[in-house]
């Protein structure tokens, strides 16, 4: 039976202080989150971010081939099963998920219980953002004063600009709506390859 260090969780670290102790021993777990690891922005799907629940890190690689562990979340006790499957280096270690049975390096912490991403229905925040190269684009855009769209004209450099600064500007949007355009290309190609051909 292992125990991890006696001590309430407020953020996502790992649980990386692991002790061998009796079978009557339970760790504690708060459900609460510390709210500066909250991302800002709102976002673009109902599902719960992985980044705003609580995490359980991986147990520790090595012991037994199997164990069970007892974690106290929110004043109960849950009990939880760990793998540990032979690599080539030693031992990799998975939390077996309480609702679904399957190896799982994480667990989370949500409405007082543990469960997987999957059962708990949890994505991840970068699925639902726009690529980072679209938001530097619009970034620059509002800056040089331009309209918003793809390819559209500039406007004249403004005349408190140094023309350094200027062609800066215009020189790193015109690299990144160049590599935008080469992106679109291809996935227009591939949506067109994927239609069925009359």
């Amino acid at each position: 039976m292992w125990e991890i260090e006696k001590k309430p969780l407020t953020s996502l670290t790992p649980l990386t202080r692991w002790k061998p102790l009796g079978a009557d021993t339970s760790v504690p777990i708060s459900s609460s989150m510390d709210v500066s690891l909250r991302w800002s922005g709102p976002p673009r799907t109902s599902k719960r971010m992985v980044e705003s629940v609580q995490k359980v890190a991986a147990p520790p690689h090595r012991g037994l081939a199997r164990e069970q562990v007892t974690l106290l979340v929110d004043g109960r006790e849950q009990r939880l099963e760990v793998v540990r499957q032979n690599r080539i280096h030693g031992q990799q270690a998975y939390w077996l998920c309480p609702r679904c049975s399957t190896l799982r390096s994480h667990l989370y912490v949500l409405d007082c219980t543990l469960a997987c991403r999957c059962c708990h229905k949890l994505d991840y925040r970068s699925r639902h953002t726009l690529h980072p190269a679209v938001l530097r684009v619009a970034k620059l855009r509002r800056r040089l004063g331009a309209a918003p769209g793809l390819l559209s004209p500039l406007p004249p450099r403004h005349p408190r600009w140094s023309r350094a600064y200027y062609a800066r500007l215009v020189g790193e949007l015109a690299v990144l709506e160049a590599a935008l355009a080469a992106r679109l290309h291809d996935t227009v190609l591939a949506v067109e390859r994927r239609r069925p051909k009359p």
